[in-house]
């Protein structure tokens, strides 16, 4: 018990080199020059700062949720881009640091990135909610709703009784009392995703995880070893072989 309480304090005192410091690192403002990052590496590397989470911030213009992120130069993920970040990667690795890139301001639907790719390339993964339309019938009037493919249910209301009414009987449906008709459809909502469609789990990974995999082979879980999102845990941890759950645990065979 001492032995590893002494350890455990010998740990605190002089930390191994893998703990430190992740700071968010704002790639937004002046022109994002080599000479200048290789100034705020080399401030850096002596500081315990391990890792370094770019970072892009929102204007308050545009998008759906909040503003679109603001611009840097070079504009983020073109092929100038994807070059500082290799080459930045692999200087903050000589220093010690690993980088990532935070998904804020960039994986929500509406911003014009990583979400609007998911969308575009399955049309159908938005997420819906359930709207309830109400018809006032009179005894014996007839109703005219035709029902569509996000129909779920319809349902006859009155006095103190109600009668569930099936798809195939919604249109001409008529009654001896006056009541309501309640239908229940399915309404698409625009700039969102479904998370509970097996795919879009799937390609949220593969549109922003897996082009870093493909444009840094063997870099993952090295100078490239987190990524930051946002109220979620990504598939990309286990795959870099850095576990957040237990070992062969059922939910990370699921997610690998």
């Amino acid at each position: 018990m001492s032995e590893n309480y002494n350890a455990l304090i010998g740990n605190f005192i002089s930390p191994p080199d893998k703990f430190g410091e992740v700071a968010f690192y704002w790639w937004i403002g002046d022109k994002l020059t080599k000479k200048r990052l290789l100034y705020q590496l080399d401030k850096l590397k002596n500081s315990h700062v391990t890792g370094l989470q770019i970072n892009y911030c929102h204007t308050d213009k545009g998008g759906y949720s909040y503003g679109l992120p603001y611009q840097s130069d070079p504009p983020l993920f073109s092929e100038k881009w994807w070059k500082l970040f290799g080459w930045f990667m692999e200087e903050a690795g000589k220093r010690g640091m690993s980088v990532s890139l935070s998904d804020y301001t960039l994986a929500t639907a509406g911003q014009g990135y990583i979400m609007d790719k998911v969308l575009s390339l399955k049309p159908g993964l938005n997420g819906s909610v359930l709207r309830c339309k109400e018809i006032n019938l009179s005894c014996g009037q007839v109703c005219d709703f035709q029902p569509d493919e996000n129909f779920i249910s319809a349902t006859y209301f009155y006095e103190d009784h109600f009668e569930p009414v099936p798809e195939e009987k919604l249109k001409g449906f008529t009654h001896t009392k006056t009541g309501v008709l309640r239908i229940v459809c399915k309404e698409d909502i625009k700039n969102s995703l479904d998370p509970m469609n097996p795919d879009s789990g799937k390609l949220l990974a593969d549109s922003f995880f897996g082009e870093f995999e493909r444009r840094f082979p063997g870099k993952c879980g090295k100078n490239l070893n987190y990524f930051f999102r946002m109220n979620s845990i990504s598939i990309f941890p286990v795959r870099c072989g850095i576990r957040i759950l237990p070992a062969n645990s059922k939910k990370e065979k699921a997610m690998m």
